[in-house]
């Protein structure tokens, strides 16, 4: 009697643990990633903004590209690829369980003024509830030598393209985009914003551009807590 209880509430659990994975999977096939996405509507952009700057009509090829940011890629998620570290045991985009401000950053592309003091403050600030991620798009040592003016609350990743087997993604996410390009992202990998970075030149007074860059990575962190407090309320409401 005991062996049969013990097989029915086995079987009872498989089931439910069964129909779960089902869940799961059924919900990761309904969601729309980044990578993707872009590759299905970049050409069509390209070719419209392409036809706009041989008219001449730089502002609409602002606008194009605006629009395909805001209808077509802020909603997807980010991709899961890897990611080579400095300091920190993390290999890829997955292993972070925190929303984050991922920012993308290379050697021949470097932080406009005021952006270094400002990430590094908020990252201390912020380190409990946001990872701040900086991937710097080149190999081990160049990334080293660039990773020495951020402190250790920022995580320092970067990818070089010849060793990396998610070739397909790292395409879509630097070559489509161009960088330096600052992300927003929830906990559940939602992009939520698609910035780039403020680019302030370098002849602006430092306080000014420290301020600058302060209200403009703030208002990504209040957006990004106020996805989160919807995550959780959302949560709730289910249970």
């Amino acid at each position: 009697m005991r062996l049969l209880l013990f097989l029915t509430l086995l079987i009872f659990k498989g089931a439910n643990y069964a129909q779960d994975l089902d869940n799961e999977k059924n919900s990761d096939s309904e969601k729309e990633y980044f990578s993707e996405q872009i590759a299905l509507v970049r050409n069509n952009y390209i070719k419209k903004a392409k036809r706009a700057m041989w008219k001449g009509h730089n502002d609409s090829a602002k606008k194009l590209y605006k629009k395909m940011v805001s209808e077509e890629l802020i909603g997807t998620y980010m991709d899961n690829f890897n990611v080579s570290c400095l300091n920190t045991n993390k290999c890829c985009i997955n292993d972070y369980s925190k929303p984050m401000i991922l920012i993308t950053y290379a050697s021949w592309c470097v932080p406009g003024k005021g952006e270094i003091p400002v990430i590094n403050e908020l990252a201390e600030r912020n380190k409990d509830s946001i990872d701040f991620i900086v991937l710097f798009w080149d190999d081990r040592k160049s990334a080293r030598k660039a990773a020495k003016r951020l402190n250790n609350d920022i995580h320092f990743v970067y990818v070089d393209e010849l060793k990396n087997r998610y070739t397909y993604t790292i395409k879509m996410l630097k070559h489509s985009l161009g960088f330096p390009k600052v992300f927003s992202i929830g906990s559940d990998k939602k992009i939520l914003q698609i910035k780039n970075t403020k680019g302030l030149p370098f002849y602006k007074d430092l306080e000014e551009a420290v301020e600058t860059n302060k209200s403009f990575f703030s208002k990504l962190i209040s957006g990004i807590n106020d996805y989160e407090n919807k995550l959780i309320d959302s949560t709730e409401t289910d249970e």
